[in-house]
């Protein structure tokens, strides 16, 4: 650890590509029950948290990452950064603003969140995940149910066992669709769902375990999932949050109640050694309660007895939705809790129904000292709406009284207007389908509802010119709004630097819905996309750095959006029997329920402006590429059914064709980067990158779909209500890199330097090789993990790694050129995952690569020289490290076993027990030992000062010292001076000296077989005492905890000091005289 440790707190504002996870789609399941209704949301804060898992940020989507870094807590290979994110997808009418206001969140641990497909799948006896039989085709099944078949489920003699068992589960209730899963920690973001034996089937290569609770007789649930990534770092998520659904109909009678648990917090994170451990705790609020409130508009059919004739009439009815978050239910973070520190979130809690973090304070265990504090500032927007508006993120002086640096935010507050017949309930006029403010200020709540089929070709409607666009014209106008949709957007970031970053949004548009377009128009969609950024250096707007994005598809010239979209806005129905006579239908509501608001939109050309003047080209997979594959199903007639009132279902004729709502199966190939071509001011192209992937499949999981009806057209037909049966598959997959081709113009002419990287993967989906492709020369590199191998005789404890999954360590990795092997290690690991023994490539002959085929040649001296590590049981630090060539390096740890303070570099016959260090800087009081097993000072009646150290903060003014040791030829070092006007006493194993210098001096000792050290002193400070063999070097280092480095001493005793500023950055490096040795100054840097 010679270089410092720096971290760097500043906000970031970029835009970046990544392998996309995407939404799910609000798919509808026909069921008989208002289970579809009911499905419980997320609550604000699981919402936003799950939003990136389920939202790629990146071009392809016109969205722009804004972050701001707080800080990061780090234990062994466990790192959690904690910082807030803005999500610039826009702001919806209804949307509720999360701990850290609205549109904003504190990322810091993660949460698992749930869709629910029907019903949830872990619900005992009916869920998906207890019901593991499925079916592959309904052949035969159609004719064979007769007029009784849904009364009478257990008396049907005409139809085989398979098509019973299908009809039985799915009119008896039990769950016909897995549901979706998505989560978010870290870094790790993606999907996952059950198939029907109870397996998780994910898009990554992650182990996802899960534990069942049995809450009581009847009701069960997932108590605890926990994820281990390849590296065997493992989270666990056990803190639900369970959300009640209070739904009050205005249609029906009665209130539906159901309890799902659809949010499983971060509660743990457990190091891949099982040593280090950081761990999360939650509050729970009394109660959270948001009211959602939509309306129905529906149809209605009459058929009139004894004329045949249809009576059509539209109206539409309102009802509200009451999500309710009961006591002890609904979560919010409180601390984060790690070996050496601990993260204090404190909330405004003067609105009893919602909280809002205010403060967030750093403490160091180590001697329960604030060393960081943050403040959150909020306001309510223009008028009512909107709420809890966060406008600064301040940090606070070391007194905690003062802001010394400030991030302040500026939106586009819009006083939203809005009417409607009263209440809450007057949103609905006014947003568009996918639910963003549209500026329309409407009375009503009649809307323009998307064309039926039944409407179309039955020709229902008395006027056939109304089925031409939508099923009613209402007075409803829910299109998007370009100008309105930006309403209370981010619009601006002011850095403690002076630096402003400003945002100009705009609406998104497409003109191609699944690959096929509109007429070449652009139509607009809900949400925005980032249109012009510009950064500001708080100097001179002569240096402002100006990026224009333009989202055309034959660029800055067309009219011609490269947005695709996959599918245009649907709206969810059911219909409802009101009267029934022998079992024919004579009065029937098809109502038209909540709009599915999910917008898939990308972009397939996106080009990026600076200045007006160079610009980079991006193209992207859209749907036009990979179209959603939704599997036809093949359809039944069942006759004289005996409709269920309140049944959920789509609505299509006969002869449709009927589709799987459920999507899944390309999303894994969108939103992914095939081009980026840099082009100068005059147009010359300067570089193009061109990425091919490859698409891995990660398993498929069987569910069923059902879908109703075809209304008979008068009361004397025999009632043909035909139901449609059938199962979809579902396949989740991976895109991976699989060739990067590089073209360089440095003529910016015709004549490119082309260099090709292709990329291979193993059976977990681990990168295997890369080849590298320039001119005349090709180099391989190559990699074989422990999870490649079943041998145990040289790969190590490999054994032990895979039941832990750790699947990545890396045993082989060698590479070549043009054929020739130039350089190769292999390794072994222990217990704890850690090289514990390796081989490294040492020779300055080539040699051929097929002499490589046998483990003994990895083994030979001709080749390889060996080398070997240690490491602490307790804390898994490296405690020794040792070549053939006898060098060995030995190390020391401190801050409670946080950071290296010593590195001992000396012959390897010296035993590791005959080394001790201490700086002072992480004691507590009492007698204790220092650096755990590997030797340390026992100091007895310790009395430390601030007031005086040589490095660090500490220094000893008072107590004993004592080491055992064999005996050994050792050097004892350590820095003292004057604690008063008189001189002192040093008293090592009986020799004393008197110290009269106020300043530090270093004072030495050499000892000859010495079986202890003992060291007494009087009115001195003593600092950076060490013990080591005579043959041994010492390098020293105290720290800034959670900061970096404070100093380093080297073995003959000179110290450099480091400074940092208050925004935690590196500022002064000083040696021990307070010579200026470095200074760093920090501007605002920009992208171009």
């Amino acid at each position: 650890m010679k270089q410092p440790k720096i971290f760097l707190i500043g906000l970031i504002v970029a835009c970046f590509m990544s392998v996309p996870v995407y939404s799910q789609e609000e798919d509808a399941y026909g069921e008989l029950t208002k289970l579809l209704d009911n499905v419980a949301k997320a609550s604000p804060n699981a919402a936003a948290l799950g939003q990136y898992g389920k939202v790629p940020v990146d071009y392809s989507r016109g969205l722009v990452k804004i972050e701001v870094p707080i800080g990061e807590i780090t234990e062994g290979d466990i790192k959690v950064p904690i910082y807030l994110s803005y999500h610039a997808s826009g702001i919806k009418l209804n949307q509720q603003p999360s701990w850290a206001g609205l549109g904003w969140v504190l990322n810091s641990g993660g949460v698992i969140t749930r869709q629910v497909n029907g019903i949830p799948d872990d619900t005992k006896a009916k869920g998906y995940i207890f019901n593991n039989k499925s079916f592959h085709t309904v052949s035969g099944i159609s004719g064979k149910l007769d007029e009784n078949a849904f009364d009478n489920l257990t008396d049907l003699p005409s139809i085989d066992s398979d098509a019973y068992e299908y009809h039985r589960r799915i009119w008896s209730g039990i769950d016909s669709a897995p549901d979706n899963f998505y989560f978010n920690f870290g870094n790790n973001a993606g999907s996952f769902m059950f198939d029907r034996d109870g397996n998780v089937i994910s898009n990554t290569n992650f182990l996802i375990e899960y534990e069942i609770e049995q809450l009581n007789d009847f009701l069960t649930e997932v108590g605890q999932w926990a994820i281990t990534i390849p590296s065997g770092v493992k989270y666990i998520f056990s803190e639900k949050e369970t959300i009640w659904n209070d739904i009050q109909y205005h249609h029906t009678s009665g209130v539906d109640v159901t309890r799902t648990t659809n949010s499983w917090y971060l509660s743990k994170i457990i190091s891949s050694d099982k040593i280090d451990t950081i761990n999360f705790i939650y509050g729970n609020n009394d109660m959270h309660r948001y009211t959602s409130n939509w309306v129905d508009s529906y149809v209605e059919w009459d058929l009139l007895e004894g004329s045949g004739e249809i009576n059509y009439r539209h109206t539409a009815s309102a009802f509200n939705r009451t999500y309710i978050f009961p006591s002890g239910d609904n979560k919010f973070l409180e601390k984060i809790i790690s070996k050496s520190a601990v993260v204090d979130i404190l909330y405004d809690e003067s609105n009893d129904e919602k909280r809002r973090i205010s403060e967030l304070s750093f403490i160091n265990k180590l001697d329960n000292r604030l060393f960081k504090k943050y403040s959150l500032k909020y306001k309510d927007g223009a008028g009512n709406f909107p709420k809890d508006i966060l406008v600064a993120v301040n940090e606070l002086d070391l007194s905690f009284s003062k802001t010394v640096k400030s991030h302040l935010f500026t939106y586009n507050e819009v006083d939203i207007q809005i009417n409607g017949p009263g209440g809450y309930n007057e949103l609905y006029a006014s947003e568009d389908h996918w639910g963003f403010w549209n500026g329309n200020v409407q009375n009503g709540y009649q809307s323009k509802i998307p064309i039926n089929e039944f409407c179309r070709e039955k020709n229902a409607i008395q006027s056939a010119g109304d089925c031409d666009d939508y099923l009613y014209k209402g007075s409803l106008n829910k299109e998007t709004n370009p100008g309105a949709v930006k309403a209370n957007m981010l619009t601006k970031i002011k850095y403690p630097t002076g630096g402003e970053t400003s945002f100009e949004f705009e609406a998104n548009t497409y003109s191609s819905v699944n690959g096929s377009y509109i007429k070449e128009r652009i139509v607009p969609a809900g949400g925005v996309r980032i249109a012009k950024i510009i950064d500001y250096d708080g100097i001179s707007h002569d240096n402002d750095v100006v990026r224009r994005f333009r989202y055309e598809l034959d660029g800055y010239s067309s009219l011609i959006s490269s947005g695709v979209i996959a599918n245009e806005p649907e709206y969810e129905s059911y219909f409802e029997t009101q009267q029934t006579a022998y079992y024919k239908p004579y009065k029937m509501k098809v109502w038209y329920d909540r709009p599915i608001r999910n917008i898939d939109l990308l972009y397939s050309k996106v080009e990026e402006i600076y200045n007006d003047s160079s610009s980079i080209h991006y193209s992207y997979t859209t749907t036009a590429d990979y179209p959603h594959i939704r599997d036809q199903f093949d359809k039944f007639y069942v006759y004289h059914v005996n409709l269920r009132s309140g049944g959920h279902f789509y609505t299509f004729k006969k002869n449709q064709h009927i589709y799987s709502s459920n999507e899944h199966n390309n999303k894994h190939k969108l939103g992914l980067l095939k081009s980026k071509t840099t082009y100068r001011k005059d147009g010359k192209v300067l570089q193009t990158i061109k990425n091919t992937y490859q698409f891995l499949s990660m398993g498929k999981t069987i569910g069923y779909e059902r879908f109703g009806y075809d209304f008979p057209m008068t009361q004397y037909d025999i009632p043909f209500t035909t139901f449609f049966f059938n199962h979809y598959v579902v396949e989740l997959g991976k895109a991976v890199l699989s060739r990067v081709e590089v073209l360089q113009y440095p003529d910016y002419g015709d004549n490119p330097i082309q260099e090709v990287t292709e990329y291979a993967y193993n059976s977990r989906h681990l990168l295997s090789s890369q080849i590298h492709y320039k001119g005349n020369v090709t180099v391989k590199e190559e990699f074989k993990y422990n999870s490649d191998f079943s041998d145990t005789t040289f790969y190590g404890s490999n054994e032990h790694l895979l039941n832990n999954y750790i699947i990545d360590r890396i045993t082989l990795r060698k590479i070549e050129s043009n054929g020739n092997i130039v350089d190769a290690a292999l390794f072994k690991y222990n217990n704890l995952g850690k090289p514990s023994e390796w081989y490294v490539f040492e020779t300055d002959i080539p040699v051929v690569e097929s002499v490589f085929d046998s483990y003994d040649v990895f083994k030979s001296k001709k080749f390889y020289s060996k080398r070997k590590a240690a490491y602490n049981e307790d804390n898994g630090h490296l405690k020794e490290l040792v070549t053939e060539s006898g060098l060995a390096h030995y190390y020391i740890y401190g801050y409670n076993d946080k950071y290296l303070i010593a590195d001992i570099t000396c012959p390897t016959n010296i035993g590791f027990v005959n080394f001790a260090y201490t700086s002072f800087e992480a004691i507590d009081g009492g007698s204790q030992i220092l650096t755990s097993n590997y030797g340390g000072w026992l100091i007895n009646n310790p009395l430390y000062s601030e007031n005086a150290a040589k490095t660090g903060k500490r220094s000893l003014v008072g107590g004993t010292l004592y080491k055992s040791l064999p005996p050994e030829n050792c050097v004892v070092k350590l820095w003292v001076k004057k604690s008063g006007s008189s001189n002192g006493t040093l008293t090592v194993n009986g020799s004393s000296r008197t110290i009269t210098s106020d300043e530090w001096k270093l004072e030495e000792w050499e000892f000859n077989s010495e079986d202890h050290i003992s060291i007494v002193f009087s009115g001195l400070y003593l600092d950076e005492v060490g013990l080591f063999p005579t043959a041994a070097q010492m390098t020293t280092y105290t720290y800034e905890p959670h900061t970096g480095i404070s100093s380093s001493t080297d073995p003959t005793g000179n110290t450099v000091y480091y400074e940092y500023d208050y925004l935690g950055r590196l500022w002064r490096v000083r040696d021990s005289n307070d010579n200026l040795l470095q200074q760093f100054e920090y501007y605002f840097a920009s992208d171009n």
